[in-house]
């Protein structure tokens, strides 16, 4: 979600390298893609344990340990841009309710949670406009 309104930086990493591990508070050699993606869920446990609002976190953190095209997914970024076209035109994504399935439901909600932070936290950078 973030990516879609901030871009993407330049890819700096090639696995191995050291870089901040920001849960064990210390560097640590990241082998793989699978090292990113545990210090990903890490830092996700630790945002719900501090009710953190979680994509903001994982986007600011993740900068201390990976580059953001390692993290970027053009589906989910497609979908991003779909919900947010339904949203801004109020065309349905789907015929019916019963016709969309439970994890598109899911995924809206937490569009809108993060779209609200994203839209709060600008709102605050410009002086409330």
């Amino acid at each position: 979600m973030w990516y879609h309104f901030k871009g993407l930086q330049a890819d700096k990493q090639k696995f191995p390298y050291m870089a901040k591990s920001l849960s064990k508070k210390k560097n640590v050699q990241f082998d793989g893609i699978e090292d990113v993606y545990a210090e990903l869920i890490a830092l996700y446990d630790e945002a719900i344990e501090a009710q953190a609002p979680i994509g903001h976190s994982l986007y600011i953190q993740h900068f201390y340990f990976t580059s953001d095209t390692s993290q970027y997914h053009l589906r989910t970024q497609s979908t991003i841009k779909g919900m947010r076209f339904c949203d801004q035109t109020g065309t349905p994504p789907f015929p019916s309710l019963k016709d969309t399935p439970a994890d598109y439901i899911y995924k809206h909600g937490w569009y809108t949670d993060e779209l609200h932070h994203i839209t709060e936290i600008e709102r605050k950078k410009h002086g409330n406009r």
